[in-house]
This record gives structure tokens, sequence and C-alpha cells, in this order.
């Protein structure tokens, strides 16, 4: 990776992780496009799984005794189902077909956000909801938006500390999959740590927002608006360069 694809990284690492401290997710939403947009597709998802396991374990320990484990026990079971079959999808793709895959992902889950679709709160939603995140999350290491969805009319602190584990386990479910395919190794954990930092770093700077965003949705739309605009930046580069 050249100097200038390390700043890009880090700059969206930092500001979304700020954004996620308070909203409970949307750092990789807003990195992965960002970074696909400059060339550095060798950081999704490795790296970037790093990354997220970090901030969601930032999250989950922050508010411990919000977490909505009786959710969780339905979503990450389905979730282990979803990882797998991503990974087996991720293998057989060519690395510019799982770029364009991702941003479509990615448009999808803010399109059903943004038309406030909601999830009926009941463990087969969970369960379905589980399978779609980990099929994301082991392609993209962007698992959050579909648990966003079934914790759209949750407290703010629940919904963070919920995807906070959600994150954490989900990701090592991703890394173990790409482990097993031998598509991550020390040199993908050694990136994730070193952006680690920077992802640190914006939580912390991120932190002192909480107050002033009683309403996790409030700050939704800056989330999808850059999310959107890198996916389909992202899309034309791959396609026509």
């Amino acid at each position: 990776m050249s100097s200038a694809q390390w700043v890009v990284a880090a700059i969206a690492l930092f500001a979304g992780s700020g954004v996620q401290y308070v909203v409970g997710f949307g750092m990789n939403l807003l990195a992965v496009p960002m970074v696909l947009l400059v060339g550095a597709s060798g950081l999704v998802p490795g790296p970037l799984l790093v990354v997220l396991f970090s901030m969601g374990l930032m999250l989950g320990l922050g508010e411990p005794h919000d977490v909505d484990w009786k959710l969780l026990g339905w979503f990450l079971p389905a979730r282990v189902i979803g990882t797998i079959a991503g990974g087996y999808v991720g293998a057989v793709l060519s690395k510019d077909a799982v770029s364009v895959l991702i941003c479509c992902l990615v448009l999808a889950a803010v399109g059903l956000s943004a038309v406030g679709w909601r999830i009926a709160p009941k463990p087969s939603s969970w369960l379905a909801s589980g399978w779609a995140s980990g099929f994301s999350n082991v392609l993209s290491s962007i698992g959050g938006p579909p648990l966003a969805l079934v914790l759209v009319d949750h407290p703010p602190a629940q919904q963070r500390a919920t995807q906070g584990w959600s994150a954490t386990f989900g990701s090592l479910m991703s890394i173990g999959v790409l482990m097993q395919q031998s598509r991550f190794d020390s040199v993908d954990l050694r990136q994730g740590l070193i952006l680690s930092v920077a992802a640190a770093a914006g939580a912390l700077a991120g932190r002192p927002l909480r107050q002033h965003v009683p309403d996790a949705r409030s700050m939704r739309p800056v989330v999808y608006g850059v999310a959107v605009i890198g996916s389909l930046a992202a899309i034309g580069r791959i396609l026509w360069l």
C-alpha cells in the first residue's frame, strides 16, 4: 500500500469509528467504500475485520448492562451459517467481482434503512438478520446494517452495546473462516492492528458527542450519504479504470 492509501484508510476509520461510538455501527460502512475507491482492496475484509473486532470490544465493554442477549442468542448462531456461506462466495469470485458485490451490499443496506423498513421483533427475523450479517461481514467487513434494522427502535445505549458484541463475535467468526481458507495471515493482522490505532483515536474523539446525540438516527443521513457516494464511485473505478 502507498502512503496516500494508508492516510485515506486512517482518516476514514477515524471518522467512521467516531460515528460508530455514537450510533453503534457505521465505521466500515464509511471506510470500506473509501478504501476501495483509492485501490486499497487488500484491506478488505481481513485487516478491517481486525479493526472491527477492537471497536466492537470497546462498545460491548463500555455499556455491558445494555446488551440485548436474548436477541443475540438467536442472531449469532444464524450469523455463523451466513459467515460460512459468505466465505464460500468470496473464495470463488474474483477480487473485482467481490469489490462490486460489497458496494452493492452497502447500497442495499442503505436503501432499506433509508426507506424506514422495519424488521419485526421476533426470532425468525433475528435469524434472517443474523444470516445476512454474517454473509456480508465475511465478504466486506460490514455486518452492522442488518442488526441496525432490528435495533432501530431500541434505546441508543442498547443499540451500541448489542452491536458491539455482535461485531466482536462476528469478526472472530469471519476471521476464522478466512484463516481456514488461507485468506487471512500475519500481514492482515499487522495492518489491522496499525489501523486500530486510528479507530481508537476516532472513538475517543466521538465519545463527547454521545450526550449531544440523544437519538442515534439523527446521524444516519450523514453515514448513508457518504456510504452511497463512496460505493458508487468505487464501482465506477472498478468498472471503467
